[in-house]
């Protein structure tokens, strides 16, 4: 007899937080909420923004429907022939981000969230 659920497979889900103590002037402490509130909204911008690019780049060979002659494969035009980029795939979103955000939060962050967000996708592609 087969149950509903099968203990092998299931999975738990744990959840963080994290609690910030800020250790400055009350003065002080509101534009440096701002600027944390900031970065959050930057990144989740930034996240979406990356997963939708990489989204398209996999699903590209759909858009080519109206001739098989077409071949393309993501990867740098210089260093493969059939290539379609001009950059490497993950400073192609890279490169998309820090030119969009430049300015608004620093690009460590960016590309810490970049390369979570590129391992992550190809990953779980399947």
């Amino acid at each position: 007899m087969k149950y509903p659920f099968d203990m092998e497979k299931s999975t738990i889900t744990l959840t963080r937080k994290i609690q910030l103590v800020i250790d400055i002037p009350s003065d002080d402490k509101n534009q440096l909420w701002e600027k944390l509130y900031r970065y959050q909204n930057r990144c989740f911008r930034a996240a979406n923004l990356i997963v939708s690019h990489l989204y398209v780049q996999e699903m590209i060979k759909d858009f080519f429907y109206l001739t098989d002659k077409i071949q393309y494969k993501l990867a740098d035009e210089k260093k493969d022939e059939m290539g379609i980029f001009d950059r490497s795939k993950t400073n192609t979103t890279a490169r998309l981000i820090f030119d969009r955000f430049k300015g608004e939060i620093p690009n460590d962050i960016l590309g810490c969230l970049n390369n979570t967000i590129q391992s992550t996708f190809s990953k779980n592609k399947a």
